[in-house]
């Protein structure tokens, strides 16, 4: 799998997080669960990125 289709991957799967987050039930430990799910589905192809756009080894460590 080449650098761009896995960045796409992850960018699609940021994206599908959404979908996701309209199926909990509307009372709170739904809506709670789904708070967190919309703030880190984005997490692995944010994450990706920064690590593709490092510019040493110190600085995907960073």
């Amino acid at each position: 799998m080449s650098l761009e289709e896995r960045e796409d991957r992850l960018i699609d799967f940021a994206m599908r997080v959404g979908g996701v987050v309209d199926a909990p039930p509307e009372d709170p430990l739904g809506q709670h669960i789904a708070n967190q799910i919309l703030c880190s589905g984005p997490s692995p192809a944010l994450n990706y990125l920064e690590t593709c756009a490092a510019e040493s080894q110190r600085d995907v460590a960073h």
